[in-house]
């Protein structure tokens, strides 16, 4: 197995979920806290992949810069996601819409949840005193499903999946072009 002991957790929060965020694994949902090393979860493109690496990071580390997201259910499609997802606010979001293709020549692109803030009732997430981020990584950058909602999770290395991911202009861009909500593009994979 890898040697993970130096991933650098203030940079894991591109691929951090609030507790009790359901992950498919081989023995079934669980929720991500109860993933541990050697659980294998559904990816989306590779199947079931090994998680390598689990850690929390507590909210009170990361400051009001690292305050939660909330995805209310059906902000980004309808019925995406099928449930309220919280995500920490530089997680990526896979996205899939024809504005995406047009813009940016590609079908799928990540979008940090910081630049969805504001649509469709995406909101800064309510959270208590002992709240902390949940991350793994896989042996393998991969894309997950939470609730109908894609995002990244991170390979043993620290490297992320290998999708375009749209910087903050690009994401106004995006946004600034939209009647519809964005798609999150994901069909069910469970």
């Amino acid at each position: 197995m890898p040697d993970t002991a130096s991933l650098p957790l203030r940079n894991l929060g591109i691929s951090a979920f609030a507790p009790d965020t359901m992950v498919e694994t081989e023995e079934g949902p669980l929720p991500l806290e109860w993933v541990v090393p050697g659980h294998r979860i559904l990816t989306r493109d590779n199947g079931m992949q090994e998680v390598y690496w689990t850690a929390a990071t507590s909210l009170v580390e990361l400051g009001e810069a690292g305050r939660p997201v909330q995805i209310p259910e059906g902000a980004l499609a309808p019925g995406v996601p099928w449930e309220p997802v919280v995500v920490a606010p530089g997680h990526r979001i896979l996205i899939r819409h024809p504005a995406v293709e047009l813009y940016f020549g590609t079908r799928e692109a990540f979008i940090e949840a910081r630049d969805l803030l504001g649509l469709r009732g995406i909101g800064p997430a309510e959270h208590g005193p002992d709240f902390a981020y949940v991350h793994l990584a896989l042996s393998q950058p991969a894309v997950i499903e939470t609730a109908g909602l894609c995002g990244a999770t991170l390979g043993v290395a620290g490297e992320q999946a290998p999708h375009p991911v749209l910087d903050a202009g690009e994401a106004r861009l995006l946004r600034g072009t939209l009647d519809i909500p964005v798609a999150a593009g994901m069909r069910r994979i469970a």
